[in-house]
């Protein structure tokens, strides 16, 4: 268990997080942190406010590179619940201007068609 105290801040908690390990190295993590007095548990785990999902669902078909580079910051920065809310957002947007364009083949476009 060596191993365990060469690990950083980040990776310790990580790890305390994951659901998937045996109960003795869970064990092991609970005595490492508490042993280096870590109080803050949380990673950013902040949800994406209403004027940034705004404007990731009429950006979406547009400014790709844009939404590329902001999911990316929030994963890097540990915050997976925003990270997958934001892309959630992106494809609800996809599906709106796909909805839109087809309304305005239908009925604007080429009414005579349909």
């Amino acid at each position: 268990m060596n191993n365990i105290e060469k690990l950083t801040d980040d990776q310790l908690i990580s790890l305390f997080r994951n659901q998937n390990i045996d109960t003795e190295l869970k064990k092991a993590i609970i005595h490492e942190i508490d042993k280096r007095d870590l109080e803050q548990l949380s990673l950013n785990q902040n949800e994406i406010d209403l004027k940034e999902k705004i404007t990731i669902l009429f950006t979406s078909y547009f400014l790709f590179k844009r939404h590329i580079e902001k999911s990316s910051q929030l994963l890097s920065k540990g915050n997976k619940k925003a990270y997958k809310q934001y892309w959630r957002f992106f494809i609800y947007g996809i599906v709106f201007y796909t909805i839109s364009l087809f309304l305005v083949a239908k009925y604007i476009i080429k009414p005579h068609l349909f």
